[in-house]
């Protein structure tokens, strides 16, 4: 297959499906999106909710597929790039991740390393 055609059949397919690619989102925009927000997530091997508190504290509860739950709290901060967490239980050392859009409605938590961390989508 030549490279126009791969490249037709590319566009055809974001086209189709409208999925380009995920954005990284700036540091400013990670903040306007959690600050103060609770937001659907995919993570902790389950679906629940996480909230990023104004005061800096963020919470989780998270319903696991067996039906055990995952509830936790802590704290974060941004880091002009992304934001930094740690939590009481789960994690108590901080970790620091970056968000990318991959779509109007939802996110992608990523690891510093490039690997997906968690999924969130607006409530």
């Amino acid at each position: 297959m030549s490279w126009k055609i791969a490249a037709a059949s590319m566009a055809a397919f974001v086209a189709f499906t409208g999925f380009a690619s995920a954005q990284a989102l700036s540091g400013a925009e990670v903040e306007a999106l959690l600050k103060g927000k609770t937001l659907n997530t995919e993570d902790f091997g389950g679906k629940g909710t996480i909230s990023w508190n104004d005061d800096m504290t963020i919470a989780v509860d998270v319903t696991k597929d067996d039906g055990s739950k995952v509830v936790d709290t802590g704290t974060y901060r941004f880091d002009g790039a992304g934001y930094c967490s740690t939590w009481a239980v789960l994690r108590t050392t901080e970790k620091c991740f970056t968000l990318e859009k991959t779509s109007d409605t939802t996110w992608n938590i990523m690891n510093l390393d490039g690997t997906l961390d968690s999924k969130l989508t607006a409530q």
